[in-house]
């Protein structure tokens, strides 16, 4: 990879390094499965070199924090996310024992940030629990950041309710506006919110040639007759467009891509780093669920 200029090296510093590939297979598109060790430590070196210092990984991800803990990420700020919070055991027994095991994995000190993974138990009984927990948590060092990982604005709207995070993981890309234009942004930048972004390629499938996208996202063609319309007119590699669009919103601090190999990476970084500033992007926002929401995918 050629030496970085100034504005390139600071795209490459807003990426975060996703590991869900690291401890299983993950994404619509993943045709290679888990990589080894070796290639995951060669990730790690890449992103490393290229100004890269956020890692998002999560205890669900396998043995993702166990692989990361043998490379060695001392250097990086890890962002993890707590799996459901069981309402039978003592809740904050229970959350510190989570963290002291991610911590030990993973071979660290502190986590930057530990987001609840199922932020709606909030609104329960418990829910008081677990937010003085998390606050125990931060006092006591264990954590820098505490947050949530939300799928929709409706989630992100009950969450404030009850407290205002430090933290917000949400799904973000051309295809999903929705807490752009819910003025989601704008009310979190307001808070001092930290904000992170995923699934920039909607889990690879805007990445994938027209002709390899299953029937069962056919209901969406309009969707997909402007966005290739537009790759084919502006002759622009649609990893370039995807993330050009989440990186043009500067409230934006940390946008999380998940790759398999160093080569994935490499081949990411270099379209990023070696093409011009994208202006100007096609009109793909939808609001149904059925597309944006992976989750829903009926494959």
């Amino acid at each position: 990879m050629t030496k970085l200029s100034r504005i390139h090296h600071e795209k490459a510093r807003h990426l975060a390094l996703g590991t869900a590939q690291f401890g299983m297979p993950y994404g619509i598109a993943n045709k290679t499965g888990k990589p080894s060790v070796d290639e995951v430590a060669k990730v790690i070196e890449l992103a490393r070199s290229v100004g890269m210092d956020t890692i998002d990984t999560a205890l669900v991800y396998g043995d993702s924090e166990n692989i990361l803990g043998e490379v060695g990420v001392q250097d990086f700020k890890i962002v993890t996310k707590l799996p459901e919070v069981p309402e039978n055991l003592p809740i904050d027994d229970w959350i510190k024992q989570q963290i002291e095991a991610s911590l030990s994995h993973l071979k660290i000190d502190q986590l930057y940030a530990l987001l609840l993974h199922k932020p709606e138990q909030l609104e329960f009984e418990i829910g008081r629990e677990i937010i003085n927990t998390l606050v125990d948590c931060k006092k006591e060092g264990l954590v820098k950041k505490i947050g949530v990982s939300v799928y929709s604005p409706t989630e992100m709207e009950c969450i404030f309710t009850k407290f205002i995070p430090d933290i917000v993981q949400l799904p973000f890309n051309l295809v999903d506006r929705r807490f752009f234009d819910d003025g989601w942004f704008i009310k979190l930048q307001k808070h001092q919110v930290e904000i992170h972004t995923r699934s920039a390629f909607l889990q690879g499938l805007l990445l994938m040639p027209h002709q390899e996208i299953r029937d069962s996202f056919s209901k969406w063609n309009y969707v997909w007759s402007k966005w290739f319309n537009w790759l084919e007119k502006t002759k622009i590699h649609p990893t370039h467009g995807c993330l050009e669009f989440v990186l043009s919103f500067p409230q934006i601090h940390r946008v999380v891509i998940g790759v398999d190999h160093s080569r994935h990476l490499a081949e990411i970084l270099d379209i990023l780093i070696h093409n011009p500033t994208i202006r100007e992007f096609p009109s793909i926002a939808t609001d149904d669920v059925e597309l944006i929401n992976p989750s829903l995918w009926k494959l």
